[in-house]
């Protein structure tokens, strides 16, 4: 390689003064280079990257989240390059096992776990996500908002490894409520410039689907989600119809519910999530022994790798609260008494 440094940090800032030190300070002698693209700080954003070792370019804000995350990516110099956000901290004890995978692996892209932290700091949820890629021309981001790495115009085949156990940590969803509103409404318009751009973007649905959601429009939410899962051919997004399924759930219509999850599940068997809803829902339409075995197929998930973006516990404490209702349901309260020792149990632990 030339004498190239190994690996390159690559971040997009604005306004990060309050986090920038700790994003930072977690990659100390983990990466060899920081190159740092703000666009438009007017605290001291700027100079805490300068004062870290990091190289900051200063560039326009052009509403997408893709062309500052390749501005920044022009000026890596290592073999591979790895991005965090200012509101995200990287495990630095395992930086020594990732720089030594990199060094031997033939891998083209690795992806780790991102793991959010809610306001108490307890963590939230937790999925893989891809986050270290062999620094190649041909490698960019596409994507006003929530922007992904594209591996189209390569001329190899993309060649992925998973480093589950190395987990990042996201502390965006700490933030003050006013912050998370300038957030989510920055971030809905570039959904809809997305989706102006291109109706079928089934990630811009999903995100925007996840919105309507969590605003409550549940209505709206299921078009959207429904569009997502249709526009999404290669499968690539289940949490578009884990979510789904739970919105149809909140709005009653179990039928289709049953019959999206049931759908899912043939395509993605090991998703903990589904077998879960699987359960809820055939407890609202009368069918506990059915409950029981989503919610055995759930827990037997337990500790597995994980895969998919999943929620605390559905392999855990909730499917043992589902199969306690289940079970009582059934008339067979003892054996629901000790699934619901065994939940409460946990809960105390964690």
């Amino acid at each position: 390689m030339g004498g190239r440094p190994l690996l390159t940090l690559t971040m997009i800032v604005r306004d990060e003064s309050a986090n920038l030190r700790r994003s930072l300070a977690s990659v100390e002698g983990v990466v060899d280079e920081i190159v740092v693209a703000d666009t438009g700080s007017s605290d001291d954003t700027v100079e805490i990257a300068r004062s870290l070792g990091a190289r900051v370019i200063e560039i326009p804000w052009e509403d997408s989240f893709a062309v500052a995350r390749n501005r920044a990516l022009e000026l890596a110099s290592g073999q591979w390059a790895m991005f965090l956000d200012a509101d995200e901290e990287f495990p630095t004890a395992s930086g020594a096992e990732l720089r030594d995978f990199l060094a031997s692996t033939d891998a083209s892209a690795v992806s780790v776990l991102l793991t959010n932290a809610g306001l108490s700091g307890q963590l939230a949820d937790s999925f893989p996500t891809l986050r270290v890629w062999r620094n190649r021309p041909d490698f960019r981001f596409v994507g006003r908002v929530h922007e992904q790495l594209d591996f189209q115009g390569a001329d190899l085949e993309p060649n992925f490894r998973a480093l589950t156990n190395l987990v990042i940590t996201h502390h965006g969803y700490a933030a003050d409520e006013g912050s998370l509103r300038e957030k989510g409404r920055r971030n809905e318009e570039l959904l809809k410039l997305a989706l102006e751009e291109d109706p079928d973007d089934f990630v811009s649905l999903f995100y925007l689907a996840k919105t309507r959601d969590a605003e409550g429009l549940l209505e709206e939410a299921r078009e959207l989600y429904r569009r997502a899962v249709r526009a999404d051919r290669d499968g690539t997004l289940p949490a578009a119809r884990r979510n789904l399924i739970a919105c149809l759930g909140n709005l009653g219509e179990f039928s289709e519910a049953q019959t999206a999850a049931r759908h899912a599940i043939k395509a993605y068997p090991d998703y903990p999530d589904l077998w879960y809803y699987l359960g809820r829902i055939e407890l609202e339409l009368g069918r506990p022994a059915e409950a029981v075995r989503a919610f055995e197929r759930a827990a037997a998930l337990a500790g597995g790798p994980v895969r998919y973006p999943s929620m605390p516990a559905t392999a855990t404490t909730l499917a043992w609260l589902g199969m306690a209702d289940a079970l009582q349901a059934l008339g067979r309260g003892p054996e629901a008494a000790q699934w619901r020792s065994r939940a409460a149990a946990a809960e105390q632990v964690g």
